[in-house]
């Protein structure tokens, strides 16, 4: 007798339908029965020979509405979904349809559900499209996730019940530091200031403040408001938009350290010797009025040109703040820190059209900022580490010896040999690294070393930083938009109020998982903005002839990095020069011909067109120009 048995229909990465048999198996569903469901509709079904299920009942549909981009078709309109776990176009039906256009992107009611017979049917709710391709990029990413620009009544009204002004008793039990220099350095369109900084020169060293909202002060754990922080855990951040963490009456407005206002702040008081070692430091709360609100590229340009219209004693942070920098760059390279900075790339749009996309480049105002920052998350480490508070440390694993030896095989048929028998992997990489900077302009190679590393993650318990060569480090001064800071504020808070309020261990690795797992979320669904953003540039110049560079290479195609415009796309196999199959070598990362005449590998240039676009599949194919 054929067994029968209740599931859940998914969809595979790959597109193939499957439903869950046991513990640790899954059963594939035929093309023909994934035309009878939707990816999370819940199934009767009976198990086959070969591995397989076939689709006895539905029971429950569980797809009600759905959002996708319209597509036109022989005079009908269909919808293919935005969600990629969907598989089936949905035929549009009802009034006004030619009021949609091709590449709108709509909002449906599931008005029949798919059959065998007929497709799937729906009408129209409403266009999300909008004159701006920002916000349509936006949408795209986020829908289907739990990200919300909205906040509860609960939240808004705990929001309204904030003293808005700095009572005279917040003042007198804290430090008074408004007499001080702090700035804020900043990008451009940032109105989350979270930390501001200090320094001056000593006949023995330096004195670094490293001030940082005092977000704790008005989210009291276990608020409402403190729940709505740690279900987001992070502030995700978009092209002209920002999810944040925390209502804009919190992150910009309050606790932002906007000059000339007073705000109340945790500061760390760093001492460093004449070689930017740490002496001594200590935190404590305190009270600030930052002097300037000043932009990284306005700092560059006084750190590269001495142009300012700043006062003499703000000039003269900025010098102190670039010799402190100096001297921890000197410290970093003796410890044989990574660096991970990567080319970011900007869209640039034009008449609600991406045209391509902009290096950034990593100024030294960039750098002066995160060596402040990095100081004041060293000491925040140290000192919880010390006390033996639990805090969700900031961790980072050493690289796995096996993908360090591929990695080293592949690095020395690319003729690189430094450090190829040297056992420290961080002196092993950062060497790697440099050599590679010295000698070619690729940056495949270095996308290649970093991915051999593992990902950086919070813990409860493990605190060492491989990267940065730290056997302590966590993060505290982005409490306005990360929650694993603003819960190292509380437990540093506890200490040096001497009151309760810390966290348990079992609490910390909750809250450490949920940031590590929100984090990833995060760049997952920035990454599909930016991938909407690559194809709407695409879109301009299909047919076109360009540079690519070939930075990952897979059994079935390889995918690169066209430097004119700095998107990626994919090249299929069969859109390479012609060949019977071609053979793919997962060290050497390359595919060789069959005849060996052609071979395609990491960091090679290649003249290649745009072919087609789909940009609700957030798909570039190329083909290499013969």
């Amino acid at each position: 007798m054929k067994e029968n048995f209740k599931a859940k229909v998914y969809l595979s990465k790959s597109g193939k339908g499957r439903v869950k048999y046991s513990e640790d198996q899954f059963l594939s569903l035929s093309n023909r029965e994934m035309f009878k469901v939707f990816p999370g509709d819940e199934v009767v079904c009976q198990k086959i020979p070969g591995s397989k299920a076939k689709i006895k009942e539905v029971l429950k549909r569980n797809t009600k509405e759905l959002t996708g981009i319209i597509k036109k078709y022989k005079g009908k309109t269909f919808l293919t979904s935005l969600d990629k776990s969907f598989h089936l176009d949905i035929l549009l039906e009802g009034k006004n349809l030619k009021n949609l256009k091709t590449n709108d992107i709509c909002e449906v009611k599931i008005t029949s559900q798919p059959s065998l017979k007929y497709k799937p049917k729906a009408k129209p709710i409403k266009t999300l499209k909008s004159n701006d391709v920002f916000e349509e990029a936006f949408i795209f990413a986020t829908n289907g996730t739990e990200l919300s620009t909205e906040w509860s009544k609960t939240v808004i009204n705990e929001c309204k019940k904030i003293s808005k002004e700095i009572s005279k008793e917040d003042i007198e039990t804290r430090r008074d530091y408004r007499s001080l220099n702090f700035v804020t350095i900043d990008g451009s369109n940032a109105k989350d200031f979270d930390d501001a900084v200090y320094a001056e020169e000593l006949s023995d060293g330096f004195r670094l403040y490293v001030a940082i909202a005092d977000v704790s002060a008005y989210v009291t754990k276990d608020s409402q408001l403190d729940k709505e922080a740690f279900s987001r855990a992070t502030s995700v951040y978009f092209e002209k938009k920002v999810i944040p963490m925390l209502p804009e009456l919190i992150s910009n407005q309050l606790c932002s350290l906007r000059p000339n206002e007073d705000k109340l702040v945790l500061t760390c008081e760093i001492y460093l010797d004449n070689r930017g070692e740490i002496k001594d430091f200590e935190f404590f709360n305190s009270v600030i009025c930052s002097k300037n609100r000043l932009t990284y590229d306005e700092v560059e340009k006084f750190y590269q040109k001495g142009q300012t219209a700043l006062l003499d004693d703000a000039v003269n942070n900025l010098h102190v703040l670039k010799k402190i920098h100096s001297l921890r760059r000197k410290i970093r390279e003796d410890r044989k820190a990574i660096d991970f900075y990567l080319p970011e790339y900007r869209p640039v749009g034009k008449d609600n059209k991406i045209i391509k996309f902009k290096a950034t480049s990593h100024l030294l105002a960039n750098e002066v900022i995160e060596e402040s920052m990095i100081l004041a998350n060293i000491c925040a480490a140290k000192l919880t580490k010390k006390l033996k508070r639990p805090i969700p440390f900031r961790h980072h694993d050493n690289p796995d010896f096996n993908e360090l030896e591929k990695l080293k095989e592949f690095l020395k048929a690319r003729g690189l040999r430094k450090s190829m028998s040297e056992s420290n992997p961080r002196k092993k990489l950062y060497d790697w690294l440099k050599e590679i900077n010295q000698k070619e302009k690729s940056f495949s190679l270095i996308y290649q070393i970093l991915r051999s590393m593992k990902l950086a993650v919070y813990s409860g318990k493990e605190s060492n930083h491989f990267a940065l060569g730290l056997d302590e480090y966590c993060h505290f001064t982005s409490p306005i938009r990360r929650y694993s800071d603003l819960v190292t504020h509380r437990v540093i808070k506890s200490i040096i109020e001497k009151k309760g309020g810390h966290y348990s261990q079992d609490e910390i690795d909750t809250i450490a998982a949920v940031c590590s797992e929100k984090d990833r979320e995060a760049e997952k669904i920035v990454r599909e903005s930016s991938k909407y953003l690559s194809c709407k540039c695409a879109e301009q110049h299909i047919g076109k002839e360009y540079t690519g560079e070939i930075v990952s290479v897979l059994e079935f195609g390889v995918f690169m990095h066209i430097h004119e415009l700095n998107i990626e796309g994919f090249c299929h196999v069969k859109n390479l020069k012609r060949s019977p199959y071609y053979v793919h070598d997962a060290i050497a990362h390359s595919l060789t011909s069959a005849n060996n005449n052609n071979i395609y590998a990491l960091g090679d240039m290649l003249k290649i067109k745009i072919k087609s676009v789909e940009t609700s599949r957030k798909r570039i194919d190329l083909r290499v120009k013969n």
